[in-house]
């Protein structure tokens, strides 16, 4: 079908593009942008887009479908179509259902399933071990070959450490990305809320926030002991943040999210005792809310994550303790994110729409998980990143071990006199990435020969007036 989507206003974060204009499009391709494609002939359908946005679809990275299993709260058919109403096009769902999806076979069945729904599409994540018990690893060469994007243990913990080292290096060994859940198994085993003020004054049992360091800091451990490239899903606390921008500058390839509940409630929205606010992890304070908006907007977090957990309304009815955990976030994410505009945070949703296809093959293009750290070093030459491994250049590199990054900040040197070679005095380099390299003349016999011309100078260089000497 020929489709015209006139006087929208299309916004692509992968290309920079921000412009009003019509979009062409042929079938399931964009035919042009703008202007008519010669040989389009008339459109079947002409949508007026005006005042609208026209933007790649969003990418949910964890949902829970319920099918097969828990029908009764929700099914694969309507959870893709109210992702489609929601403006998601692709939607990744989690293992833990009835059966595990830790076979092909479970994998075929969503597939077969999922075929006939005129809604998003499906994504399926693997299990991490069978049957999400933490104690065998699941076959994941398996998984990965019928067309799961990752692996995960679906917020059940691992609590044997071994068996989390050698289920990251398996997956490591495939090219697969982990999803983990940062949370310490002991700590937060009988906490329904952030423990604070506030439940001391309800009498909920809390989850200190120490319960999520701990958790990401031995995740930390092992994905830079095994070279895994990890995603830790729903940060809810503050301190989570250095711990993500640490290990990115030390060269490990991790990523994480924030689920759009934590960006908006608090746990004082716990304090009437209202179970639709029971979510795992929990709802932090006021101060951890604030900090994780700061960290999206400025890119230590890469990505919204709807956090979508359906359920009936019995799973609610219960007292809060005892209610489960979990709010459905497909439906509600695009309205709050329009409210995060209006709060001022619009540069934190332009970056959305990219951020996701870097974390799964399978859900959309890739990119390198430190492509910002690329694009720096490409700009400056001399603030160098050298490899302390060198990758096999014949295999993909996330197929083995990531390098440790060493960055190496050369200290500044003065310009050289172009005549003599000597340094002028008094002269000094003001910017320490694009520090001037004087180049000593060539000799030829006893004389000196300066080059000819030099090239152009940066502004931040000082300016020096160099004469051309004879033979």
């Amino acid at each position: 079908m020929k489709i015209r989507l006139r006087g929208g206003r299309l916004i692509d974060p992968a290309t920079g593009t921000d412009t009003i204009a019509d979009l062409w499009i042929d079938g399931d391709r964009i035919a042009a942008v703008g202007r008519k494609p010669a040989g389009f002939g008339a459109p079947a359908r002409d949508i007026d887009a005006r005042e609208r946005v026209v933007c790649p679809g969003f990418i949910e990275i964890g949902a829970r479908l319920r099918e097969p299993g828990a029908e009764h709260k929700a099914s694969i058919a309507s959870e893709l179509v109210a992702a489609a109403a929601g403006g998601f096009t692709t939607v990744c769902c989690t293992p833990d259902m009835s059966p595990v999806i830790d076979t092909p076979a479970v994998v075929e069945l969503i597939n077969q399933r999922a075929r006939g729904v005129r809604g998003a599409r499906v994504r399926a994540l693997g299990a991490l071990t069978h049957g999400l018990g933490g104690e065998v690893l699941a076959e994941m060469h398996a998984l990965k070959a019928i067309g799961c994007v990752g692996v995960t243990n679906a917020g059940r913990a691992i609590r044997d450490t071994n068996v989390l080292k050698n289920a990251l290096a398996y997956a490591s060994t495939l090219g697969l990305t982990v999803f983990l859940d940062a949370e310490d198994p002991w700590l937060g085993a009988q906490g329904v809320m952030h423990e604070g003020a506030r439940s001391t004054r309800t009498g909920l049992p809390g989850i200190p926030g120490a319960a999520e360091l701990i958790g990401l800091a031995r995740d930390l451990v092992l994905v830079a002991e095994t070279g895994a490239r990890a995603h830790f899903r729903t940060l809810s606390c503050a301190g989570s943040v250095k711990y993500i921008r640490d290990a990115r500058k030390a060269g490990l390839a991790v990523s994480a999210d924030v689920g759009i509940a934590h960006l908006h409630l608090t746990d004082a929205d716990v304090a009437a005792h209202d179970a639709a606010c029971h979510v795992r992890p929990p709802l932090r304070a006021t101060r951890d809310r604030d900090a994780l908006r700061r960290a999206l907007a400025r890119g230590h977090l890469d990505m919204l994550s709807a956090h979508h957990e359906p359920h009936d309304a019995d799973a609610k009815a219960a007292p809060f303790a005892a209610s489960a955990p979990g709010i459905s976030g497909l439906d509600s994410f695009l309205p709050l994110m329009l409210e995060l505009v209006d709060a001022g945070a619009e540069a934190l949703v332009v970056s959305f729409t990219n951020s996701h296809r870097r974390l799964c093959p399978g859900a959309g293009t890739t990119a390198r998980p430190r492509q910002r750290y690329a694009r720096r070093r490409r700009r400056c030459r001399r603030h160098r990143v050298r490899p302390a491994a060198r990758l096999d250049p014949g295999r993909d590199e996330h197929a083995q071990p990531r390098p440790q990054l060493a960055v190496l900040r050369p200290a500044p040197a003065r310009p050289r006199h172009a005549d003599t070679g000597r340094r002028p005095p008094g002269t000094r380099s003001r910017c320490l990435n694009h520090s001037p390299r004087a180049r000593r003349p060539a000799r030829t016999g006893r004389a000196r020969i300066a080059p000819a011309s030099c090239l152009p100078r940066p502004a931040c260089w000082p300016s020096t007036r160099t004469t051309a000497s004879s033979a």
